[in-house]
């Protein structure tokens, strides 16, 4: 080959090369932003519903309401969430199953883990324990 285009040839390559790499990473990161903007969305609908099953959160029929999108959300969670999400989001429910002996500090308990279970598959590594997630009512006020 002579050395002409073998000089030619080299940088073209390499452009080339350099150019499909930097497409093919710019496409990675575009369907992991998507996906990780999908699961925060679902999430943010499962925290939405979780409130159906607080006191003063909502009315009787909203809480009825919330509390059924909680459910068709941990069902849809099988698709997206990881195992310790979705067994965490079990275990919370299994607090509130009719019979079952459970008191508001172990249900309470249960939904921190559930939640610090979510939180972790989106942030990642995080220094927040269960523990430090508040669960907090807003009520009327009496004049």
């Amino acid at each position: 080959m002579p050395n002409g285009l073998v000089e030619t040839a080299v940088p073209i390559v390499g452009s080339l090369t350099v150019i499909v790499v930097g497409w093919l990473l710019n496409e990675r990161s575009k369907r992991n932003s998507a996906a990780y903007q999908r699961r925060e969305r679902r999430y943010r609908n499962l925290l939405d519903a979780f409130r159906g099953f607080y006191e003063g959160e909502a009315g009787a029929s909203d809480s009825h309401r919330l509390r059924q999108r909680f459910l068709d959300e941990m069902t849809m969670a099988w698709l997206y969430c990881p195992d310790e999400a979705i067994r965490s989001g079990y275990a919370f429910l299994a607090t509130l199953k009719l019979g079952a002996v459970h008191t508001a500090a172990e249900r309470d308990a249960a939904a921190k883990r559930f939640v610090a279970a979510l939180r972790r598959d989106l942030v990642g590594r995080t220094s927040l324990g269960p523990e430090e997630f508040l669960i907090a009512s807003v009520r009327k006020r009496d004049n």
